[in-house]
């Protein structure tokens, strides 16, 4: 039984596809150093001195971000998605 090595050189007697190959894999692989800048920074909170994410208008949900509310009847949770809490959904 042939080994992949001896299939690819009977194919391919220069070696031009290893060497295609072994690039395109190098490629695939993220740079350490671009895998940082490439990530999506969460902007933070614009009332100073505070470190937590924006949620809606630039602030985050302590400092006055507008949440809407759960629709079902005595519920004040925030909702999730549509119109009703996780609860409720």
């Amino acid at each position: 039984m042939a080994t992949p090595e001896k299939l690819l050189m009977a194919l391919d007697p220069e070696g031009v596809l290893d060497t295609m190959a072994s690039k395109k894999r190098k490629q695939d692989q993220p740079n350490e150093e671009e895998d940082d800048t490439k990530k999506c920074a969460r902007t933070i909170c614009g009332h100073e001195g505070c470190t937590n994410k924006v949620v809606n208008g630039g602030v985050c949900i302590r400092h006055g971000a507008n949440m809407k509310h759960c629709n079902h009847e005595g519920c004040t949770n925030g909702v999730i998605q549509g119109r009703v809490c996780v609860r409720h959904g």
